[in-house]
Parts: C-alpha cells; structure tokens; sequence
C-alpha cells in the first residue's frame, strides 16, 4: 500500500520538476501524470494522481489548510501551525502538521498521549529525552496511526504531529 502511495506522489513531484513548458502554455508532461497546482498568493500546493487502476490521490500543501485529522486527533490547542500536508486516497488519510506553542514538550506529549488512549492506541513509541519527546502507535483493527515529536528550542516547543487513518 504504501508503495501505491508513495511511488505515484514521487512521479508527480519529479514530473513537475522536470516540466520546462513555457510559461502560459498547458504542461502536457503534468496533465499525463495528474495536477499539480501551486497558489502563487500563499504558496499551498495541491496535486492529483490516477494510477493505472483509477486509484485518485490527493496532496495539498500549506500553511492556512484546515488540519482535518483522522479523529479523536485534533491540532494542538493554541499551537500556531507552521505546516501542514495533507495525502487523501478514498477513505484514507494521511496529515503531518509542523507547529510550535509556548506550552512544553512534556504537555504536548501528554496531550497526544490522551488523544491516543481515546483511539484505542497504547503507544509502541515512546522516547524519552531531556530535549525532545517522540510518542507514537497504531489501532490496526481502526487503521490509525501516529507519531509526535516535540522539543524545546528556546521560548517554544517545534512539534511534528503525523497522523493516517487507512493507508
């Protein structure tokens, strides 16, 4: 599966870094491997991919996307989202947020660590450290897994919140 995920997304990025189209004119290249759109206002990207058996995927890129996590995850409360990626295949999903907040790692680890437990997810992950804390697990009967990092690096704690429901 992740093979049928991955491989299409890495043709699309290379297709698109290839195109050398003049400005204006259609990217031929692009419209035979899917679309890839870039907003030039905010700088989101979104991209599609049909593989050869009619399997739709979906990216969008960007700072101001709604986070849309597979529940009970939601984005952590008053975190200022730096990033955020969002894969969609059907009914799967996969997100990765990047924020940063005031609050510590430790609060952030424990905040996840709750969301987790509501999903059925006893942590198989959990590291650990004086600077950074990585917690993660999966509910194979659900299909949902998570990953969240967080450290200090000065006034703040940087996280990466990864969580896929179906892939």
């Amino acid at each position: 599966m992740v093979a049928r995920f991955c491989l299409p997304l890495c043709a699309l990025a290379l297709t698109a870094c290839g195109s050398q189209e003049p400005e204006g004119e259609p990217a031929t290249r692009l419209e035979t491997a899917g679309r890839y759109d870039i907003d030039p206002a905010t700088g989101s990207v979104s991209a599609e991919h049909v593989d050869p058996e009619g399997v739709v995927t979906r990216l969008k890129a960007g700072e101001n996307l709604p986070a849309a996590l597979p529940e009970p995850f939601v984005a952590y409360p008053g975190a200022e989202v730096l990033h955020n990626t969002r894969v969609e295949q059907a009914d799967a999903r996969l997100v990765y947020l990047d924020f940063e907040t005031v609050d510590t790692p430790r609060e952030v680890i424990a905040f996840y660590r709750e969301l987790a437990a509501a999903a059925g997810i006893t942590p198989n992950v959990d590291v650990p450290g004086s600077e950074s804390l990585t917690l993660g697990g999966e509910n194979a009967a659900l299909q949902l897994t998570f990953s969240i990092n967080a450290r200090r690096e000065g006034n703040v704690t940087q996280a990466q919140l990864v969580v896929g429901k179906g892939f």
